[in-house]
């Protein structure tokens, strides 16, 4: 499964889904772990998303760790966000920010 920015993305297996939305997502994780029981696959494939949010200096870091939280529990392993600014200082600031604030409160 690969996500795009804007969590808009696409399944790739016996289909090929656009996904608009955390519903659009429940859909194809359902998908993907009825065809891994189909298939005889025991243990699912790692779930990677990518394009979760993008961090700009007005975020809210209890909303990305209530997204990552809420991934976590539908089987994600890993996700990426994208830090956007204009300036190296201020992308290093929001690095800093992100991950005293983020980070740093995931379980």
């Amino acid at each position: 499964m690969k996500l795009g920015a804007g969590s808009v993305g696409y399944i790739e297996e016996e289909i090929e889904q656009w996904l608009s939305g955390e519903d659009d997502l429940d859909a194809g994780l359902a998908y993907l772990r009825d065809h891994c029981d189909r298939i005889g696959r025991d243990i699912p494939p790692d779930l990677h998303l990518s394009g979760l949010a993008t961090i700009a200096p007005d975020y809210n870091p209890q909303e990305i760790v209530d997204r990552i939280g809420a991934n976590r529990t539908k089987g994600v392993q890993a996700v990426s966000i994208m830090i956007s600014t204009n300036q190296r200082s201020a992308w290093c600031q929001l690095a800093q920010d992100f991950g005293d604030r983020v980070i740093a409160n995931l379980d």
